[in-house]
Order: structure tokens, then C-alpha cells, then sequence
């Protein structure tokens, strides 16, 4: 059961399982994922690091508003990948209608503050 804690009145319990317990028998594993839990992204990423171990290629939409309802900030999200040793980038103008879209490496000390897609590989 996920609670958010600025909205403790509206809590559904829905049936939930990690990816690694998914993936536990499944004969073939994801190269990639494509992440977008509003918020819950360190929820996700705990929940996968037997798949982190195998480092698929990560594009994890990242929403710095709604992860201190989750009890996680953007440098906790950071600081586990590159601790799982991925390489980090933001994706630049990713919404922008017409916009070619540009990758900006995140460097150690570097955040995001607004909706962001990061792109994690090895």
C-alpha cells in the first residue's frame, strides 16, 4: 500500500510486486526501463536492484515536487544509481513541441528541480 502523506485521507490498496520478484522466473529480462511512478521512483528502483545488478539501460522520469511524499529527494535517486554505477544525463527539451532534444550529462553534485527525464546506462 503506497500513502501520500500530504493526502493521508485519499489511501488505495491495490495488489503490488517488485520487478525482481516479477522477473524471479521469467526465462528473459529487460535491457531497459521506462520509469514514471510520480514520485515513487525509489520505491521502483529498491524493488529491482537484483535487475540493477545486470545494469539495463534506465529512463527514469523523475518529479522533485512529489518525491518528498515518498520520504526521497532527487539526490537520494542520484546518489543510488551512481552507486549501482550508471552514468547519469538529464534529457533537455523532452516536452518541447518541435524541439530537437538535447542530453546534458549530470555530473556528482549536480540535481534537477523540475520534471525531468534522467537517462542511466553503463
Amino acid at each position: 500500500m503506497l500513502t501520500n502523506k500530504d493526502n493521508d485521507n485519499k489511501t488505495i490498496t491495490v495488489p503490488a510486486v517488485t520487478l525482481d520478484t516479477f522477473f524471479a522466473d521469467k526465462p528473459v529480462t529487460p535491457d531497459l526501463f521506462k520509469i514514471d511512478v510520480e514520485g515513487a521512483e525509489m520505491n521502483v528502483l529498491r524493488g529491482m536492484q537484483q535487475l540493477l545488478r545486470k545494469h539495463p539501460t534506465l529512463f527514469l522520469e523523475v518529479h522533485p515536487h512529489n518525491l518528498p511524499s515518498f520520504d526521497s529527494s532527487v539526490e537520494e535517486i542520484l546518489a543510488f544509481l551512481r552507486n549501482e554505477g550508471y552514468q547519469l544525463a538529464e534529457i533537455v527539451g523532452i516536452r518541447t513541441f518541435g524541439a530537437t532534444s538535447n542530453i546534458r550529462k549530470l555530473n556528482q553534485g549536480d540535481t534537477v528541480t523540475t520534471n525531468t527525464m534522467i537517462y542511466a546506462h553503463i
